[in-house]
């Protein structure tokens, strides 16, 4: 099944042979690939974004879940190389990674911290579906990895209050008890990654 050998004796280990078996033929499976509407054009909407993907020859249908996410049903190229992808109209982001925005519900939070913000796919997210009130910080131990969030940070800060901080989250500069939401989705050995 094309896995790291540590990988399979890791995965045996906790989960016992036949349930790593299901699990290595799923992972060769073909991935469904899912997108979300970043920052949609004051003049696009949900149809218009779904008609404009149809004429580049990438058909998508709303997901039944969340309003923002679209399912990519058939593809003559990678949605990557769409007009709205280059515009930053739309970001290729799972639909199990825009639950988390969607489950934080940040419309009703005065302050939201995420804790492990960067590259900032969540961050970004949750940023588009906070209250014009609300303040998000990131923080970050890689300055580098902040560094490169910047270009987004930017285009989104016109209509949001956002900051991103350099520093361990293990110990935030932050006072205590007054965070009203708070996202921790810590890097790992990147085994979920595979």
């Amino acid at each position: 099944y094309y896995h790291p050998r540590w990988f399979i004796e890791y995965m045996t280990l906790l989960l016992g042979k036949s349930e790593t078996l299901l699990l290595l033929k799923a992972n060769n499976e073909g991935k469904q690939v899912w997108l979300r509407v970043a920052s949609p054009a004051e003049s696009l909407s949900i149809t218009d974004i779904i008609h404009t993907l149809k004429k580049e020859g990438i058909i998508v249908v709303t997901d039944s879940d969340f309003p923002d996410v679209l399912q990519v049903v058939k593809a003559k190229k990678p949605p990557v190389l769409s007009s709205l992808f280059k515009q930053h109209i739309i970001v290729a982001q799972d639909k199990t990674s825009t639950a988390i925005g969607h489950i934080l519900a940040p419309q009703e939070a005065p302050l939201i911290v995420d804790l492990a913000c960067a590259p900032g796919m969540k961050f970004f997210h949750i940023a588009t579906l906070m209250g014009s009130h609300s303040i998000l910080v990131g923080i970050d131990l890689s300055a580098y990895r902040l560094y490169q969030m910047l270009p987004v940070l930017r285009a989104h800060r016109a209509k949001k209050q956002l900051h991103l901080i350099c520093a361990d989250s293990r110990y935030p500069p932050l006072k205590k008890k007054v965070v009203d939401r708070l996202l921790l989705d810590a890097p790992c050995s990147s085994s979920g990654y595979i």
